[in-house]
């Protein structure tokens, strides 16, 4: 137990402060048991008011308690920052959240089922909570496909839904495995990149790097018409076929 190390500071600014709020509570509540079962319980309220960090200590000097300061439980602690961090939901916007949450483009089907399980807990859905997670899995779900195969289903029940999803995730994730294995085998198979050729050059007839300087034709004297040949007139223009000395 000397090992044991309490939890982090809680975040007060994170996007979820309910599910935040769970988190810290269970991860605190869980060290007090466990490392501090024999402690008296003002000490327990000060290590509560102490890893929350100085922000949860600024709340909780706005709370209002029935009790004095020396004579209050981790009970009332907890009871005091549930009502703060995570107050009674509006039943309608919860579930107006959860009828509109889509999946992402990057998100995993895992990533998203657990959003909406979360979403789904204070929607009050009761008994048709099951049915209505199938229902948003077909709708949100970003893979056309997996929900042409889900619509097919004529007795679909929310445990085959995540099965479908789960086994098409992952054959889809094998299948670009498998691709990107056959990519890097045909590359180390000794292919070779192919070099670079120079370009024909329309001054001399003759390949080489496209400088002028190059050339050479650049400044000479045409053997067949003993003229110079100033670069820019084409060879076909000077005497076709001929060459420079």
């Amino acid at each position: 137990m000397e090992q044991l190390k309490p939890p982090k500071e809680i975040d007060f600014e994170a996007k979820s402060l309910p599910q935040e709020w769970k988190r810290w509570k269970e991860e605190l509540l869980l060290y007090l048991d466990l490392a501090m079962a024999k402690t008296d319980e003002s000490l327990k309220v000060k290590m509560f008011k102490y890893l929350m960090g100085k922000t949860g200590r600024e709340i909780y000097a706005t709370m209002h308690f029935d009790t004095e300061e020396k004579d209050r439980t981790i009970d009332e602690l907890v009871k005091a920052f549930d009502a703060h961090c995570d107050p009674i939901k509006n039943e309608t916007v919860e579930r107006y959240k959860f009828f509109t949450r889509n999946q992402e483009h990057g998100e995993s089907f895992e990533k998203y089922l657990t959003e909406l399980k979360i979403l789904a807990n204070t929607c009050n859905f009761e008994s048709l909570k099951d049915s209505l997670l199938r229902d948003r899995i077909i709708c949100g779900i970003i893979d056309v496909n997996v929900r042409e195969r889900l619509l097919r289903e004529s007795s679909l029940d929310f445990e085959k839904c995540v099965q479908i999803c789960r086994a098409a995730e992952l054959s889809k994730s094998r299948s670009k495995e498998l691709e990107s294995t056959d990519t890097v085998h045909q590359l180390s198979k000794g292919s070779t990149t192919p070099k670079r050729t120079a370009n024909q050059c329309k001054y001399c007839g003759k390949q080489h790097e496209m400088r002028k300087e190059r050339c050479p034709a650049y400044g000479q004297t045409c053997r067949k018409c003993q003229k110079k040949k100033p670069l820019g007139i084409p060879v076909s223009q000077c005497h076709k076929g001929s060459q420079t000395g």
